[in-house]
């Protein structure tokens, strides 16, 4: 049991982290995006 709560925790890190990432880049590409209309 401990060690599935430990994978599941770190699963859930990894993806935030990975959705953090994506926001960011997100965020950076629509500001480009504005600024060039």
């Amino acid at each position: 049991m401990y060690i599935f709560n430990n994978q599941r925790k770190q699963k859930k890190k990894k993806k935030k982290k990975k959705k953090n990432k994506k926001k960011k880049k997100k965020k950076k590409k629509k500001k480009k995006k504005k600024k060039t209309q």
